[in-house]
């Protein structure tokens, strides 16, 4: 079913991005992505071809398999020295960084097992493919046409993962791109855990309650986790309180898996960031009261809007705490009404410190 799911995905996408104008139907990240692995070959490409005649005069007459790969070599090592320049130098800001900070991030922050390697060498393999193919426009031989054949099967693996993570994440509607490896925010070992705690829980009716003034704070987390999990290949979708109202409220029939040409149907997402639930600043009251929430869950299609609450992960990034921490026990009363268990609420206030 997911593979049939990711070959319509990939197809509709890639008819999206290819054909149109981007000033009518704007840039997608998939479209971004796409680009970006042209360029990549291209920059081998295109100096692989300059280089060519002058390696010609240099070699005069050798017709050595050595001299013939020779373009092809320099462009790739050239574009190989400034990659592992390039990482070093994110290792080295990284290793200098706060080491309280670096220590939270490495907490919590769970990548897709080595995705930043192999991010890395797909450009890489992009810069040789285009390496290689500088050399067609002036001769073909069969050591050349087996390497591209090589990196074209390789590029094909890793071409359908990344393309369709960029169709995840763009299929999120989330309001900015953040990833949890930008996490720049001292936290407490107890605020650590409840993040892990979260991020590792089934998507069977775990919730997460966030809650703090700082709202910048609460929303890159957020973001940060959906992102993550967008790169799992996991359906996510942001919404606002307001726009979390009018899916509970419209009396529509549940979409079939990626019916919707844009985003994600929030009934068929598998994580839902319901964001600006309340103002995040102690001085102002709680405007939506979790009765008033309850209320318009049950105003229509109440039996629906309460299984979906209860199938899916949820992130709530509600308001500040009172000091009674009286809105953390309203919110999770309003949940265990619905019929999440309380052991599957799981809470956390970004103020504490």
């Amino acid at each position: 079913m997911h593979n049939q799911l990711h070959k319509k995905l990939i197809k509709k996408q890639l008819k999206q991005d290819l054909w149109g104008k981007d000033a009518y139907r704007g840039v997608t990240l998939s479209y971004t992505w796409l680009a970006n692995q042209f360029g990549h070959f291209a920059l081998g490409f295109i100096p692989a071809v300059l280089l060519h005649p002058f390696i010609d005069i240099f070699g005069g007459n050798d017709q050595s398999l050595i001299l013939a790969l020779l373009p092809a070599l320099l462009v790739w090592v050239s574009w190989f020295v400034f990659e592992v320049v390039n990482f070093y130098k994110t290792v080295q800001k990284s290793r200098n960084e706060n080491p309280e900070i670096k220590k939270v991030r490495e907490e919590f922050f769970m990548p897709r097992k080595g995705h930043f390697r192999k991010d890395w060498m797909v450009d890489l393999a992009y810069f040789a493919l285009g390496s290689v193919a500088g050399l067609f426009p002036f001769e073909i031989k069969l050591v050349p046409v087996f390497i591209g054949a090589f990196l074209l099967l390789l590029l094909a693996y890793e071409w359908k993962y990344w393309y369709l993570s960029k169709i995840f994440l763009q299929r999120a509607v989330l309001p900015f791109q953040y990833r949890l490896s930008q996490w720049d925010t001292a936290l407490l070992p107890e605020q650590i855990q409840r993040i892990k705690q979260f991020s590792e829980a089934s998507f069977s009716g775990t919730h997460f309650l966030v809650l703090g003034e700082d709202d910048h704070q609460k929303i890159r987390l957020c973001v940060g986790l959906a992102s993550e999990y967008a790169y799992l290949l996991k359906k996510c979708r942001y919404l606002t309180a307001m726009k979390a109202f009018e899916c509970f409220y419209r009396a529509e029939a549940e979409d079939s898996a990626g019916s919707h040409n844009y985003c994600w149907n929030w009934q068929e997402a598998e994580l839902l960031v319901i964001d600006d639930v309340n103002p995040s600043h102690a001085d102002l009251p709680e405007v939506i009261t979790p009765p008033a929430f309850l209320k318009i869950i049950a105003s229509r299609k109440e039996e629906r809007n309460n299984n979906m609450l209860r199938e899916k992960k949820v992130v709530w990034v509600l308001g500040n705490e009172t000091a009674g921490g009286a809105v953390q026990r309203e919110w999770e009363e309003m949940l265990v009404q619905i019929g999440i268990h309380r052991t599957n609420i799981i809470t956390i206030n970004l103020d504490s410190k």
